[in-house]
């Protein structure tokens, strides 16, 4: 069953507005029709991933995951980060140097995580106030734009479309000013401390240079002297 059309059923007797005289039934005005075509073409498709790599490029990829959680179709859990990190990476032991990442085999894995995290994106499922989880959010999307041999080209598009979206959203805009406020207080904290130090050692530097000058000096007048 599909919830938004078995409410708007249920209600269509009650309501001149939701079924006209023909029988047929009026969508909400806000929901495109060819969107709506598409979400219930979904229905039968085999794993998520077919909804961004079937979805042509004219479609708008957020109005289709909002129109889906509104209808109530085939709802995504939305991944934690460490599933999308052992989804698409595993640790590799190598002699003696652990943690080479290498890319999983199962290609169709990645593409089922690759859409539900960017349906999870598009719902601001995650954290973008903490810099941690922007920056791992980060990699995972500049893995998944980079692979092209691993996601389709319109995969890959849709994609680009959410980025362009999160980084127009104002927590978005907050937490990278942030981020780059903490980078400069840190950095300037670690230029401060090189410069004290870098300070130190030209004073000692002088301070020693003075004294084997002074020390020539001295040794040149009782050379004279004598």
């Amino acid at each position: 069953k599909i919830p938004y059309l078995t409410a708007l059923v249920s209600a269509g007797p009650y309501f001149d507005s939701i079924k006209i005289n023909e029988g047929y039934y009026l969508l909400d005005s806000r929901i495109n029709y060819e969107d709506f075509q598409f979400v219930l073409k979904s229905i039968s498709f085999h794993s998520v991933r077919q909804i961004f790599i079937d979805l042509p490029k004219n479609y708008n990829i957020l109005a289709i995951i909002a129109l889906l959680d509104f209808i109530g179709i085939k709802p995504v859990r939305c991944p934690t980060l460490e599933e999308i990190d052992s989804s698409f990476f595993w640790n590799l032991e190598c002699g003696d140097t652990l943690g080479t990442y290498q890319l999983i085999y199962k290609s169709s894995d990645a593409k089922d995580m690759a859409v539900r995290f960017a349906i999870a994106l598009a719902k601001e499922e995650y954290d973008f106030r903490n810099r941690t989880i922007i920056n791992q959010i980060y990699w995972f999307i500049m893995f998944i734009l980079s692979a092209y041999e691993l996601f389709e080209t319109n995969l890959r598009y849709h994609y680009k479309m959410i980025l362009d979206d999160i980084l127009n959203t104002d927590t978005v805009k907050l937490a990278i000013q942030e981020s780059i406020l903490s980078e400069i207080c840190e950095l300037t904290a670690t230029l401060e401390q090189k410069y004290a130090e870098l300070t130190k050692k030209i004073q000692a530097y002088e301070q020693n240079l003075n004294a084997l000058i002074q020390g020539e000096t001295q040794s040149y007048s009782l050379r004279q002297d004598i």
